[in-house]
């Protein structure tokens, strides 16, 4: 059975991450440069220590003091395709959002029981109440890897929203 974290806030880059105890597990905070865009993503627990960054400007990941750069993380498996590969420490995730908008990440290592995340982003109703974005783990996950896959996530669905901003403003942006 997955562990569901639910952002409480629309921006994901800026929330906090609470579980079905409603106890706040983590939490997101972005600085933004002068035009909007993301500087740099903080990633702390609940007892507030940082534990993962988003350097938006460097390109980097770290992780518990870990600094890797995205080129060395993430690659494209395929020519033309909006699946990715992130690497962490040789575990391999395969990310790819669905017709539905959802975002799945499969491992694929040994060892990994396929067992999978799965991220559905912010979704606003006209008629009735706002979906919030939700983030499932599964249970005996790792501490590094999930705090990998996270920011693998957040890094994804802010790089989507910028996509579709650009697309409806039709270049301008």
């Amino acid at each position: 059975m997955s562990t569901p974290l639910t952002f409480r806030e629309r921006a994901i880059e800026n929330s906090q991450l609470i579980g079905l105890d409603d106890v706040v597990y983590y939490k997101t905070s972005t600085t933004t440069s002068a035009f909007n865009r993301p500087k740099l993503t903080l990633v702390q627990s609940a007892t507030d220590s940082t534990v993962g960054r988003i350097d938006w400007r460097e390109r980097t990941f770290t992780i518990n003091g870990e600094r890797r750069p995205w080129a060395l993380l993430k690659s494209s498996p395929k020519l033309f395709s909006a699946e990715r590969e992130w690497r962490w420490y040789g575990q391999a995730y395969r990310l790819k959002y669905d017709w539905s908008n959802e975002l799945t990440a499969t491992p694929q290592f040994r060892g990994a029981g396929g067992e999978t995340v799965r991220f559905s982003p912010f979704q606003p109703r006209i008629l009735g109440s706002n979906t919030k974005a939700v983030i499932w783990f599964p249970p005996n996950m790792d501490a590094t890897a999930r705090m990998f896959l996270l920011m693998a996530v957040i890094h994804m669905d802010i790089r989507r929203q910028e996509r579709r901003r650009r697309s409806a403003a039709g270049g301008l942006i």
